[in-house]
């Protein structure tokens, strides 16, 4: 989705927005949007290509896959990138019910203003199990690496982010500002695997005030 090419001129400001409403609910995520769901198959890839704006109002973009690979999802802004509240989410997910298929997909925010995450929810993951002759096993695959890149300050308010895996490496975690970068109120940085992963944060001044971040092996498996 794009609107990079032969714009509407009589459209004001060249913002994606995607605003979520009602009581539709899938899979704990409520309100309307973007759903790249595969059954049977890979998630498929999702794309936003913004000359101004894009934001996320009470709506999720997800895309994920009962069987395989989720899609990738990138979201590239000429000035803002904002995830406001009441739970917006960018969610990417693999059931991993076949042995070292399913991985999760890739999160890239690039923006060339601000991006902005108030009472929202980042997560690439890998959860399921396979059933063998033996039993149930706990399914492998990659959690999804996560970069969250701009030109001028990262604000993240009250907001959980979080690659992880059951069996295999969760992916980085990569945070990028020009200027500075803040994590407040509550919010959370997570990698959690049964092998590796990383958080990187880079910025002019880093504020962590009353949040947590964790990257480490986890015990259950």
């Amino acid at each position: 989705l794009t609107n990079q090419y032969q714009p509407n001129t009589y459209i004001a400001g060249g913002d994606i927005t995607i605003t979520g409403s009602g009581f539709f609910q899938r899979d704990g995520l409520l309100g309307d949007g973007i759903d790249a769901r595969g059954i049977v198959g890979n998630g498929s890839s999702v794309f936003l290509d913004s000359r101004n704006n894009i934001e996320l109002i009470g709506s999720f973009i997800k895309s994920s896959s009962d069987t395989s690979k989720s899609g990738d999802i990138l979201l590239i802004a000429a000035k803002d990138i904002i995830l406001k509240p009441d739970n917006s989410s960018i969610f990417g997910s693999s059931l991993d019910t076949s042995p070292d298929i399913g991985h999760a997909g890739n999160m890239t925010l690039n923006a060339g203003g601000n991006i902005l995450m108030n009472d929202s929810l980042l997560t690439s993951g890998v959860s399921g199990f396979l059933l063998t002759e033996n039993g149930y096993l706990s399914g492998s695959g990659n959690g999804g690496d996560i970069a969250i890149n701009t030109l001028k300050n990262i604000i993240i308010d009250d907001t959980k982010i979080s690659s992880s895996s059951n069996k295999d490496n969760g992916g980085d975690v990569n945070l990028n500002a020009v200027e500075d970068i803040k994590i407040e109120n509550d919010s959370s940085i997570r990698v959690v695997s049964a092998r590796e992963g990383n958080i990187k944060i880079k910025g002019r001044d880093i504020d962590i005030l009353s949040s947590k971040l964790t990257a480490g092996i986890n015990p259950r498996f």
